[in-house]
This record gives C-alpha cells, sequence and structure tokens, in this order.
C-alpha cells in the first residue's frame, strides 16, 4: 500500500493538471496561513466539500484568525484520498487540526474504494490518526452525514434506515480506542432528519440533473444547519477549540441562510380557547414505536383524546424513541404521558428556530420539541430531548397552560430547554440540563429535588415573572452541578421583575460566587426578586452574592413555603367546569 501510494503522489507531482478538482496547493498555502493564531484542514468526501457539504458553513463559523482549508474531495473513501495523496497533501500543509470524514463511498458498491466498517475503513482512520499525531496535528473524527433514506417499514414511516450505522459505530470505536475526539454528525443529521420528516428535507436538498432530489447532498441551507452542527459541536465537545467559534460568527451565517417564510398557521384547535370542561369519562391508550400499541405516534393519540375533558386521558408509552414535534392543543385538557421510565421512553427533536422546519409544524412553534398549549398536563418517566445541538433557540418542552406536573423525567437541550407559561407547575424528581437560560418564562413553578446540571458555562434560569405574581420559578431541595469553576449563574432577568427562589439546594462550584446577572441592564437590580436560603456546597456564597440579591430569613422562607405548598400537591384531574 505504501509503494502504491508513493507512485501515485509522484504521478500527481509530475502531472499538476491531473489533480482533481479542489485540491489545495500546498506549495502556495493560503494568504495568512503560517501567521494564523491556528490553522484547521478538511478531509473527506463530498459530503464535505464547499460545493455539496458542510464545510464552507464550517469555516464561516471560524473567528477571522483561524483558517480553514477545505482538502476535502468528491467521490473518495478512506483508502483512495490516502491512495491518491490527498492525505499526504493535508499534512504537507501543517495545520494545527485536521477534521476527518469518510465512509460514503467506502460502502459496498464502490469498486477499488470500498472499505469493511470493522477492517479498512476502521485501519485507515487509525493511520490518519497515528499520522497526524506523529506530525503534530490534532485529529478530530467526523462520523459520517446520514443519507436521507426513508423506512418503507409501514411501522417505521417517516424514520431513517441508515446505511451507514456501521460505519459510524467504528468511528466511535476508533475513537475510543485511540482517545480522539468525535462530532457525531451521522446523529445529528438523522434525527434533524427525521424532525424535518421527508417533506421538509426537501429544504435542504440539492436537486438533480434529472429533476430527482438528492438525498445525499446538502444545498447552501443544509449546508448552513450541518456546519453549524459541526462547528457548534467543536466548541462544545473538543477541547482546544472552544474559543475559535463566536457566536456573531454563528450568527451571521444564519442570517445569511434564513429559510424562506412558510405560511404554518397554528391547527384552528390550538388557536382557539377552550370550552368549559365536562366529563367524558377517563381514557387510556398505548403508543408503541414497533406497531404493538393502539398508535404508533404520540401525536396521534393526543388527537383521539376527547376534547374538553375534565376526565383524564392517560396515554402510555412503551419504549423507544418517538421524534418530531408533538403538540397539545388547548381543548385537550387533562393529558397524561406515561412513559417506561425517562431512559427507555424519549421524545426527541432536533431543530432550531433558525433552522428550516417542517410545512406542518406552525410558524410560532419553530424550534420546540413538545408544545402544551393545555390545562392539566401532566407527564411521568420520559425525556424530553432537544438534539438540535448549541446552535440556537431550541425547546425541548414549552408548557402554555395552567396546573402541569411533570415527574421523573428529564429534560435535555442546550439553550432554552424549558418554556414555562401559565400558573401552578410543579416538577418533582426531574434532571434538566442546558447552557443558556434553560429554564425560563413567565410562569410560577416549583421545582422539588430535581437535579440541574449547566452544560459549560451560562445561565440556569431566565424569568419573565410579571409584576403582580407572588413568586416566579422557587427550587426547593435541588442539585446545581456543572463544569469548571465559576461558570454560571443561577439566572439572569428576561424581564425586569423576574421572580427566583433557591431554598436548601445544593451547588457545586461551578456556580459564580456573585450568583446572578442583571442582563448588562442596571434598571434590572432595582426591580429582579432573587432570593435564597440555605445554600450549602462550594457553589454557596451568601456573603459574596450580587448585592441586590437577597438571603432569605427563616421566617421568610417559611412564608415562602406557605405559599408555594398548594402547588406540592399532588395533581388531579380539572373539576368539571359546566355549569
Amino acid at each position: 500500500m505504501a509503494l502504491h501510494r508513493l507512485s501515485i503522489i509522484a504521478l500527481f507531482l509530475l502531472s499538476p493538471a491531473a489533480r482533481p478538482s479542489g485540491a489545495a496547493d500546498t506549495a502556495n498555502p493560503p494568504d495568512g496561513w503560517q501567521d494564523a493564531r491556528s490553522r484547521i484542514v478538511l478531509v473527506g468526501d463530498s459530503t464535505v466539500t464547499d460545493a455539496a457539504g458542510w464545510g464552507a458553513s464550517f469555516a464561516a463559523c471560524l473567528r477571522d484568525d483561524v483558517l480553514c482549508v477545505n482538502m476535502a474531495q468528491g467521490g473518495r473513501s478512506s483508502s483512495s484520498f490516502r491512495d491518491e495523496g490527498h492525505w499526504d497533501d493535508a499534512l504537507a500543509l501543517q495545520p494545527d487540526w485536521v477534521l476527518i470524514q469518510f465512509g460514503h463511498n467506502d460502502e459496498p458498491g464502490h469498486p477499488g474504494r470500498e472499505n469493511s466498517p470493522g477492517e479498512g475503513y476502521r485501519d485507515n482512520l487509525i493511520e490518519c490518526i497515528d499520522e497526524a499525531r506523529e506530525a503534530g496535528v490534532r485529529p478530530v473524527l467526523v462520523t459520517p452525514l446520514c443519507r436521507r433514506q426513508w423506512s418503507r417499514d409501514p411501522q417505521r414511516l417517516g424514520r431513517i434506515d441508515s446505511s451507514l450505522a456501521a460505519y459510524t459505530r467504528a468511528v466511535h470505536a476508533v475513537a475510543a480506542e485511540t482517545s480522539t475526539p468525535v462530532v457525531d454528525l451521522h446523529m445529528r443529521s438523522l434525527e434533524a432528519y427525521e424532525s424535518l420528516t421527508p417533506t421538509g428535507c426537501r429544504a435542504i436538498s440539492p436537486t438533480k440533473e434529472n429533476g430527482q432530489l438528492d438525498g445525499t447532498h446538502l444545498n447552501p441551507a443544509g449546508s448552513a444547519l450541518f456546519g453549524a452542527v459541526v462547528a457548534m459541536d467543536c466548541r462544545s465537545y473538543v477541547t482546544g477549540l472552544a474559543d475559535f467559534f463566536p457566536t456573531s460568527k454563528l450568527a451571521e451565517l444564519q442570517n445569511a441562510h434564513r429559510p424562506p417564510p412558510q405560511v404554518a398557521p397554528l391547527p384552528v384547535a390550538a388557536r382557539e380557547a377552550p370550552n368549559a370542561t365536562t366529563p367524558h369519562g377517563a381514557r387510556s391508550f398505548t403508543v408503541a414505536a414497533d406497531g404493538t400499541g393502539d398508535f404508533n405516534r404520540i401525536q396521534e393519540a393526543i388527537g383521539a383524546a376527547p376534547t374538553n375533558n375534565s376526565d383524564r386521558t392517560t396515554i402510555r408509552i412503551r419504549p423507544g424513541v418517538y421524534v418530531g414535534q408533538m403538540l397539545i392543543p388547548a381543548n385537550k385538557p387533562n393529558i397524561t404521558l406515561e412513559g417506561a421510565g425517562a431512559a427507555k421512553s424519549v421524545i426527541t427533536y432536533a431543530l432550531t428556530v433558525h433552522d428550516p422546519h417542517p410545512p406542518s409544524v406552525p410558524t410560532k412553534f419553530k424550534g420546540h420539541g413538545v408544545v402544551v398549549l393545555a390545562d392539566g398536563f401532566e407527564a411521568r418517566g420520559l425525556t424530553f430531548r432537544q438534539m438540535a445541538g448549541d446552535h440556537g433557540q431550541a425547546i425541548a418542552l414549552r408548557i402554555d397552560g395552567d396546573h402541569a406536573r411533570v415527574e421523573d423525567c428529564h429534560l435535555l437541550g442546550w439553550q432554552d430547554t424549558l418554556r414555562l407559561e401559565g400558573d401552578g407547575h410543579r416538577f418533582a424528581r426531574c434532571e434538566i440540563e442546558g447552557r443558556v437560560d434553560y429554564i425560563y418564562g413567565g410562569a410560577s413553578a416549583v421545582f422539588d429535588d430535581c437535579v440541574l446540571r449547566t452544560k459549560n458555562s451560562g445561565y440556569v434560569t431566565a424569568a419573565s415573572t410579571p409584576r403582580h405574581k407572588p413568586y416566579g420559578f422557587v427550587f426547593c431541595n435541588c442539585q446545581l452541578t456543572g463544569t469548571g469553576r465559576a461558570t454560571t449563574y443561577l439566572g439572569r432577568p428576561w424581564r425586569p421583575h423576574s421572580s427566583v427562589a433557591f431554598i436548601d439546594c445544593e451547588m457545586d462550584e461551578s456556580i459564580k460566587p456573585e450568583g446572578w446577572h442583571n442582563w448588562r441592564n442596571l434598571s434590572n437590580e432595582q426591580t429582579a426578586r432573587y432570593a435564597e436560603f440555605n445554600s450549602t456546597g462550594p457553589g454557596a456564597a451568601p456573603h459574596q452574592r450580587v448585592g441586590w440579591s437577597r438571603q432569605l430569613s427563616v421566617a421568610d422562607a417559611n412564608a415562602l413555603r406557605d405559599k408555594i405548598a398548594p402547588q406540592r400537591t399532588t395533581a388531579a384531574s380539572l373539576p368539571d367546569q359546566a355549569p
């Protein structure tokens, strides 16, 4: 193999015209290359190239003093890219970092290029990693961009059956074996496609010469979506790259590739105010992704629930991953979503407010996973997951109705994981994670015995409590965890009279000593209602908190406990409101 590679390199050096288009000239790297703060090279197949992949948009997310050269070549596999000398060309540029993504042309059906996942493909990736490190280059593996291969199984309509799953597993295995960071673009793209639905994926798919949609490559909108995904995952997960991707560059990319406006009004049932509830009898449905329940999809079960029912409808969700936006309209009160456990029953969505969205998704709720407009909502034993990553507002769960109860659930995201409006909510024994303002809104809500996990640096809360409400978010006996020392604020005021209190909560060292942020507005310090009582742990610093927050007395804490006591009782169905 080595002699073959050398002969190919010699041929290309003797005949520059024979080099495939897109190859960088290693003798003449880009202007400023040697003086750049850091240098990144991309290698891979056509799904990485500037013309048909995510490469150009990834580079657009970089700060100005970090340069990127895209050496990806269409039609190349992990072996042919090396055999033709492109890998040597990439290392000859002497980058600091190299991102490596192959797989599409390693699949069977590509004579002379194909490689089995567990042997040739694996070995080629390991050789790239070893040779990069020998050259002083830091490698990052990227799992292959998923193909838009829609299942023909009647029980899996709207789901992807990926032919690249085995190659993705091989990348993860190599990453673990060699201690190499990995960006899981395959998972990100698969969940984004399923969130978009086949119809919505038209917005990111180029058109072939024959008029057919290309189910592999990306148009500019798709490039912007997944270039941002790779960039922000590098920022979030790859040590040493966190400072390379400023939020301002991400905003420029998203503004330049805004999806065209779509007319997607709210369904009539979601727009109309609910009528007085009357008893229609308790109902129970089972949802199973494998087709063994009453319904395959949660939204179908929601649609079957009686309207304006004062009795409870329980929807039992069997183990599985359920993809796509789900909306409970205002005229469907008293619905319970009951999972088989947070680790088993997962509701997931993977689009931000900036991304294209399916035509069926109301414009108002772009970037939302589960939207609850009805009163009396309950959830138990579920995960509400937003998989869009750290590249914009992406809500896992939004509740606009009153009197919601969420117990033993996981709520996972990055920015704005959980939005709460309305009143009388209670969360118990939940794990909630995010980075920026990941619990926000104007609701009154009590959180008992929850874990609040901040990823990287950020803000736990961004309350917009109206002035007339006596309290907003109250956290009791919760545990606050994060990464690093003094990286996280307890909250910042989205609106002037923001109200947040922590009572008997344990805070690790990630909580900043000052505790609270004024959102760069001094007037908020006169109106925000921020308080603590008996905080413990390394992050508890009552004498270092900002002077405009309060440390409650025992009497004040007891008074607040009395106020929230009605919300901490077990919820029942909303009463019959009929005259």
